[in-house]
């Protein structure tokens, strides 16, 4: 389980003993002074689809070509999560094979400002997307691609109707939320 609070304070929790009713925090990260907006784990490549027609059981499930987020040597998927801040920094945290915490930041974009919504979702190459907008309809939602180095590269961005006078820029309503209709397999 994951949380995060408005001080960018992220937290993993397990089970302690394996009980459902005491968790315990396992791992933590921290963006310190900037909440955080978006949170997700990494993908890990594992991805079930449930056919409800089938009456044979086996039939069910079948298992979808999906790639992990990020990968170690020989293709096995490393585990962690990626945050979104107010700020428009990108922060990953990646549980390394020895137990340890790996995490690392980078901005959204050259000039970082600040991000009212965000979401996250993930390509079946791979990728991750992040949507983001400051919550204006004059401004765009900018889409990025977050590669493994925590690059981040714009993509093609929705505009919303945009007026330069500022008279008229309370007439067009703000944009109050923002989120990905799949989460996996956003490329389609």
């Amino acid at each position: 389980l994951l949380s995060a609070d408005g001080d960018g304070q992220i937290k993993c929790w397990g089970m302690a003993e394996h009980l459902v009713n005491s968790w315990e925090c396992t791992q933590s990260s921290s963006v310190d002074g900037d909440p955080i907006i978006a949170l997700s784990w990494l993908h890990n490549g594992v991805k079930l689809a449930l056919h409800s027609g089938s009456t044979n059981f086996g039939e069910k499930f079948s298992r979808v070509k999906f790639s992990p987020s990020l990968t170690l040597f020989g293709g096995k998927p490393m585990e962690g999560w990626l945050a979104v801040t107010v700020s428009g920094l990108v922060t990953v945290s990646l549980l390394k094979p020895n137990g340890t915490l790996l995490t690392a930041s980078e901005s959204l974009c050259r000039l970082r400002g600040r991000v009212a919504l965000a979401d996250i979702a993930f390509t079946g190459g791979g990728n991750i997307v992040v949507a983001a907008t400051d919550g204006s309809s004059s401004s765009p939602v900018q889409f990025y691609k977050v590669c493994c180095r925590i690059d981040t590269e714009l993509l093609p961005s929705l505009f919303m109707r945009c007026t330069t006078d500022p008279v008229r820029r309370d007439k067009y309503p703000a944009v109050t939320h923002l989120k990905f209709l799949t989460r996996e397999n956003s490329e389609q």
